[in-house]
């Protein structure tokens, strides 16, 4: 299967002809929107902010590279843990930048004990996402380390409008997402998309807050909501493979695949993939190619 242009598209062996999936679940970011001008920035800038409250007068900015490469190697879901595990990097050189490679204190370390409070980095995090205003408004007070404007507004769509009506038009019945955000960041992402809550089953939409992958309770908990028979998982980074991965050797699973998108994607049969696509756009060419006879 390929796209015309410059787009690329793979799909792996092993699929069954004619097979479609009656559930496509969502990761959110990476695949519906593109964070790289919000969280992204947020974990930089908070890692600059807590290394000068930690008493480092010449703090570290982690690149874009450094957090990519925490991605790609998994575990690191969550931008709060993100921010966490380079703060301590940060605070343990003496000399020299920091090598992300390297495992940093434990996560049930005491909180505060390298210098790294994952409770005051959760707080920088929202200050600097949201910024002044709206940290005011969803928290109930005011700002006290951020000033500047939140990054939130550098987040754009990868998404196209009419993405779930061409999905449901190709014999998708229903929808998930599971998500490192936090119920409110994930609120607001719905909104930006604008996909009402009621476009998902009850216990179709996971957080952060209440799984994080690659838990593979989070995957049953939607299929379980969704009644899948046959699934697509669209996710970008490692954490997604896995939590397809693991998912998948549970007793009773469904027939869940994954699809990844995005420049991770790009090698056919990255992290056991299915499928790879250069964006979440081409998921309905996908499920034609899927539906077709031959």
């Amino acid at each position: 299967m390929t796209d015309p242009g410059t787009a690329w598209s793979w799909l792996g062996s092993g699929w069954p002809r004619a097979w479609r999936p009656d559930t496509v679940v969502f990761d959110v970011d990476g695949v519906l929107i593109d964070t790289r001008r919000s969280f992204r920035l947020a974990v930089q800038d908070v890692v600059v902010a807590a290394q000068r409250l930690a008493g480092r007068p010449r703090p570290w900015r982690p690149g874009a590279g450094d957090i990519a490469r925490l991605k790609a190697r998994g575990g690191f879901n969550s931008d709060i843990d993100c921010s966490v595990h380079l703060t301590r990097l940060a605070l343990a050189t003496v000399r020299g930048v920091p090598d992300v490679a390297q495992p940093a204190a434990a996560r049930d370390a005491p909180p505060g004990a390298d210098g790294a409070d994952p409770s005051l980095i959760e707080r920088l995090f929202a200050e600097r996402y949201w910024g002044p205003e709206a940290f005011a408004r969803h928290f109930g007070e005011p700002a006290r380390h951020f000033t500047a404007p939140g990054l939130r507004a550098g987040e754009r769509l990868l998404a196209p409008p009419g993405l779930l009506p061409a999905l449901t038009a190709r014999g998708v019945r229903a929808y998930g997402l599971i998500t490192g955000r936090t119920t409110l960041e994930t609120d607001a992402a719905l909104e930006f998309l604008n996909w009402p809550r009621g476009t998902f089953a009850a216990g179709a939409v996971v957080t952060g807050e209440e799984l994080l992958k690659p838990d593979p309770a989070a995957l049953h908990r939607v299929v379980h909501a969704c009644g899948t028979t046959r699934g697509l998982f669209v996710g970008d980074v490692r954490d997604d493979a896995q939590l397809v991965r693991r998912y998948r050797e549970r007793p009773g699973a469904a027939d869940v695949r994954l699809v990844l998108v995005g420049p991770l994607a790009r090698r056919p049969g990255t992290w056991g993939a299915d499928a790879g696509l250069r964006t979440v756009a081409q998921l309905p060419e996908l499920l034609d190619h899927l539906g077709s006879p031959g």
